[in-house]
Order: structure tokens, then sequence, then C-alpha cells
């Protein structure tokens, strides 16, 4: 049980980086509040999890055992992060959603928007689980999404005066998002 608890917790950490620094960019923009940003990222992240247990549910049934192929999606979004670097995107004007609900849906299309490498390696994970241990890592990840935005929320007020370096989102998680790639096709290859 333990081992479990240790390898969900290390994998929540490994695919919520991007989300933690989503978070933080939010909460340091003073047109979102705490309030718009909490809602948004807990139907994002309530989305998440639906869908992990969905694709889980999928791919037990229907694919079995090349479930670790979803590590193609982290592995290509990483290489693309990193070819892409330093290219921004200007938004067009106009862009800023000026009611609360709008807000609260940017704050959520962005966190669905970062699930796609979240289930490229939580479904192969949720494979196989017995309801109780199904049960107990959906509190745990609920738990750890609450602490998450709570941490996002504490940097972003100690950072808000310097801001985040470019290098981070730039690097960190590109190579991150490479890393998992790379962990999951390996880790499944090797067991399939």
């Amino acid at each position: 049980m333990f081992l479990l608890i240790f390898t969900a917790l290390t994998l929540f950490i490994i695919t919520h980086t991007d989300a933690f620094i989503l978070l933080v960019a939010f909460c340091t923009d003073a047109e979102y509040s705490t309030r718009e940003v909490f809602v948004g990222h807990a139907i994002g992240f309530s989305g998440t999890i639906v869908a992990v247990i969905l694709g889980s549910v999928f791919a037990s049934e229907i694919i079995q055992q090349r479930a670790f192929l979803f590590g193609i999606v982290p592995l290509v979004l990483g290489i693309w992060g990193i070819l892409n670097r330093g290219e921004s995107t200007p938004l067009p004007s106009g862009t800023h959603h000026t009611t609360h609900l709008g807000r609260i849906w940017v704050v959520t299309v962005a966190s669905l928007g970062l699930a796609g490498e979240n289930l490229a390696i939580l479904i192969p994970f949720f494979l196989g689980f017995t309801p109780f241990e199904l049960a107990l890592i959906i509190l745990l990840y609920v738990f750890c999404g609450g602490m998450l935005f709570v941490l996002a929320l504490f940097t972003a007020r100690k950072t808000t005066s310097i801001g985040l370096p470019p290098w981070l989102e730039e690097w960190v998680v590109p190579f991150t998002l490479i890393a998992v790639g790379v962990y999951v096709l390996s880790t499944g290859y090797v067991t399939a």
C-alpha cells in the first residue's frame, strides 16, 4: 500500500508541474480573482480525474497491453515545446474576459488543455486498481489538487513583484514532458 501511495504521489508531482506553473500565472494576473482561479482549477482538475477513470476503463477493455503507448503524447508535446520555444503567439486584442464566468471558463479550459500528458501517464497507472485502491488514489489526488492550488497561490503572492523567469516555461516544462513520455513508454515496453 505504501508503494502505491508513493507512486501515486510521484506521478502527481510529475504530471502537475505544468499545472502549478499555470496556476501561479493565473494567480499573479490581477484580472483573475482567487475564487475564479480556484473554481476553474477545480472544474478542470475534476474533469481530468473523470477522464482518467474513463480512459482506464477504455484502456483495460479495448487496448489492454498497449496502454503505455499513451506515453507518445507527452513525448511529442515536450519535443514540440523545445522546438517552438521562444515563439509566442500574441493574443488578439479584445480577448480579455470581463465576466466572472468567462474568466472561470478560461482557467477551466487551460487546466483541461494541460490534461493531455496527464492522461497519457495516469491512464496506464490507474489500470487494474481494486475499487478500494481507486477510491484511495482519487481521494489522494483531490487532496493534492487542493494543495497544489494553495501552493500556487502562496508562490504567486511571494513572486508577484519579480515574475516567473521565461526559461521555466521554455525549458523545464518541455523537458519534463519528454522525461514523462520516455518513462511511460519504457516502463510499458518492459512490462508488455
